[in-house]
């Protein structure tokens, strides 16, 4: 009996094939959050994740863009004041049509509303509370 020979040459390239992804399968829609890591952004957080979301946060609105732009998101939701309405409208008119912006403020504010809505974004105030932040995310779909 002849000691059988084994080529060990296919198992070393084998690390370096990427597995084939399956095209039926379901991506996570993604999120980025840019409320500079508010109680409100954590439980918003919570909740999209446990619908499936794929949510991360972010620090900038540099950063916000870049990761909603790069990561390809389909939601972005950031925290502004008045003072800011004019780096949340830079950052807006960054953003691809496809994804979907919503802008935050503590409570609501008639100004805000109107240049949210100017800008193409939805409005809402953390005082409504996460259920109105799905609703204007994902639509009338979700359920409470």
């Amino acid at each position: 009996m002849s000691p059988t020979v084994v080529d060990r040459r296919a198992n070393s390239f084998t690390s370096g094939i990427k597995a084939a992804q399956d095209k039926n399968a379901r991506v996570s829609p993604r999120m980025v959050i840019g409320l500079n890591g508010s109680a409100f952004a954590a439980k918003a957080a919570v909740e999209f994740r446990g619908l499936g979301w794929e949510v991360v946060h972010a620090g900038t609105g540099e950063e916000a863009r870049r990761l909603a732009v790069r990561g390809r998101a389909q939601a972005l939701v950031i925290g502004v004041d008045e003072g800011g309405l004019l780096d949340a409208a830079k950052l807006l008119t960054a953003l691809p049509r496809r994804t979907k912006a919503v802008i935050t403020a503590p409570v609501s504010d008639p100004a805000l509303v109107r240049a949210s809505l100017y800008l193409g974004a939805a409005f809402v105030a953390e005082s409504d509370g996460i259920p109105a932040l799905v609703k204007a995310v994902i639509g009338n779909c979700y359920v409470n």
